[in-house]
């Protein structure tokens, strides 16, 4: 049985925020193992074990704490404490949400009025849920050790993200995809083992960017004509891989009066002779913006406004309507996900796959880094 790292060392955990951007009222969390402590407002409280039920509710800026019959206690703050191997299964019923299964130490707190929920938990087991929650199962070895060493270098580069908020990451899409532990894909546990510690670094030992995608189309972006700011190691990529997959094409129909509507009001003083050149857009290979006689929008407005898959799209004339016929899913920067699946069930190995989509970096151990750091 392959079980990954859960040290207790602070240094090595990550607090993530569960059920972000919910408004949670009561939640029920069920031990799965009997090896941890419960503490409210510091005090440490009798554990029940496996197979009983205890229930956190609101109660304004305090939590009302119970175990089926046993008396309610109220606290500000509440920790559940699991030690090595222990988790629980903790679920929202107010609002009704997903269970989710978490290891390690819990903490509850009332936040806006609404029970926060913070996850500690070692970095490894928190890359493995991350790259099971992202990617899913049946997925070649391989690329299970790229997705996790992006994973790893993301949030240790993020670790600050959320800190005015109690907390380092979220488990939403703004941070990465969280829903708990991963639940028993051994090469997830294996790629996450194999490339435990293992980061990404530019050419002055700076965690990178570990931008990926679900598929470029094609070609990946540069950073400089997204998000307008410059990596040496994410530049353009002709990516041959990614375009026989599931989201390498796609199509949308815009009626022109929503389209000339959408102009209008980008642009006030737009002339009606400018529209009709709008009504077509040719784009062989990425570029930055729309271009169309006084019409000059960058493509990730355009994409943003219009719930656009990609930015990478041309528009045809066809009547009342505008057909956009675009390529990939997402902003297109860094790894495309689908083009290094691909790479890896053809043959390509790990360091592979990174080297074609992240150039100029270094795969390197964390401790190695460190000294290196300490050197300077």
């Amino acid at each position: 049985m392959l079980l990954l790292s859960t040290s207790s060392n602070a240094t090595n955990n990550i607090d993530v925020n569960c059920y972000n951007g919910f408004s949670i009222n009561n939640i029920e969390i069920l031990p799965l193992n009997s090896d941890f402590d419960i503490l409210l407002d510091g005090e440490k409280i009798p554990n029940l074990g496996i197979n009983s039920i205890y229930n956190i509710a609101i109660d304004d800026d305090s939590l009302l704490f119970s175990l089926e019959l046993s008396p309610i206690r109220k606290a500000k703050n509440i920790v559940i404490k699991g030690y090595e191997g222990c988790s629980f299964k903790v679920k929202s019923t107010s609002p009704a949400l997903n269970q989710k299964v978490l290891e390690q130490t819990l903490s509850f707190r009332s936040y806006n009025c609404h029970i926060q929920l913070v996850n500690n938990v070692d970095i490894e087991s928190y890359v493995a849920g991350v790259v099971e929650a992202e990617v899913g199962n049946k997925q070649p070895l391989a690329y299970y050790k790229v997705q996790a060493t992006i994973c790893r270098t993301y949030v240790l580069a993020h670790k600050s993200r959320h800190e005015r908020e109690g907390f380092n990451v979220c488990d939403k899409e703004h941070c990465q995809v969280f829903k708990g532990k991963s639940m028993g894909n051994y090469d997830i546990i294996l790629a996450t083992q194999q490339t435990e510690n293992n980061v990404l670094v530019d050419e002055n030992l700076n965690l990178i960017v570990s931008a990926f995608h679900s598929n470029c189309g094609g070609q990946t972006i540069s950073s400089a004509d997204v998000w307008n700011k410059a990596q040496s190691y994410l530049i353009p990529t002709r990516d041959t891989f990614c375009i026989n997959s599931k989201n390498a094409f796609w199509e949308k129909e815009i009626n022109k009066t929503i389209w000339m509507r959408y102009m209008k009001k980008k642009f006030a003083n737009l002339d009606e002779s400018d529209y009709p050149r709008s009504f077509s857009f040719e784009q062989p290979y990425r570029k930055k913006d729309f271009v169309a006689g006084n019409i000059h929008i960058p493509l990730k407005d355009i994409r943003n406004d219009l719930g656009l898959k990609s930015t990478f799209f041309s528009i045809e004339d066809a009547g009342e309507t505008l057909v956009f016929k675009g390529k990939g899913f997402g902003h297109g920067i860094g790894l495309c996900q689908e083009g290094a699946i691909r790479m890896a069930k053809t043959g390509y190995n790990y360091a592979d796959i990174i080297h074609f989509y992240f150039r100029n970096v270094t795969i390197i151990n964390l401790n190695k880094l460190n000294f290196f750091r300490e050197a300077d």
